[in-house]
């Protein structure tokens, strides 16, 4: 989540926003590239950390979905937080104050409230993808994880391109200083 949000920050401070979207780059096509980039270093760099601290998982899709799909949920979630931030200081207090209510699930690791409750959240996708790596799960799990995180994907999608939208492009062409 800082990774993406400190590139997007980056890119915001030095008005590269100005030069690439007057482009045929579209929103879109630069959430999606954002979005899967850092996903697909977030997958490489979790195999490794994962084959050289426990070994191959047992269920190598589902560990690696849960990964993408994490990856795409906090990396959207970031662009969405960098386009309301107006510093690093101030970006990373927002993406604290934005991103607890995804670490509720967490708690269901130390037997700690209702597990139904955790069922709302995303992250509860995620735990039961990569806790697939090493723990039989049944397939209506696999589906209702895939569903729930796939669903916050989306919503974390639509929350940055309408915040992208309105605090960063609709800012262009008005100098250097997009905050």
């Amino acid at each position: 989540m800082i990774l993406a949000g400190g590139i997007v920050l980056l890119e915001k401070d030095q008005g590269v926003h100005d030069s690439l979207f007057v482009t045929p780059l579209r929103l879109h096509e630069y959430l999606l590239a954002k979005a899967l980039s850092i996903a697909a270093i977030s997958t490489v760099s979790a195999w490794g950390i994962q084959v050289c601290a426990i070994g191959l998982p047992a269920a190598p899709v589902p560990f690696t979905l849960g990964v993408l799909l994490t990856s795409a949920l906090f990396t959207l979630l970031s662009i969405g937080i960098v386009a309301r931030a107006r510093s690093m200081n101030g970006f990373i207090w927002l993406s604290q104050l934005y991103s607890l209510p995804l670490a509720v699930p967490l708690l269901g690791l130390f037997q700690i409230g209702s597990s139904s409750l955790y069922r709302i959240f995303p992250t509860q996708g995620s735990l039961v993808l990569l806790g697939a790596a090493h723990e039989q799960v049944m397939i209506e799990e696999y589906l209702y994880a895939l569903v729930v995180l796939s669903m916050g994907v989306a919503a974390a999608y639509g929350w940055a391109y309408r915040s992208f939208e309105r605090r960063v492009l609709a800012r262009i062409g008005k100098g250097a200083d997009l905050t």
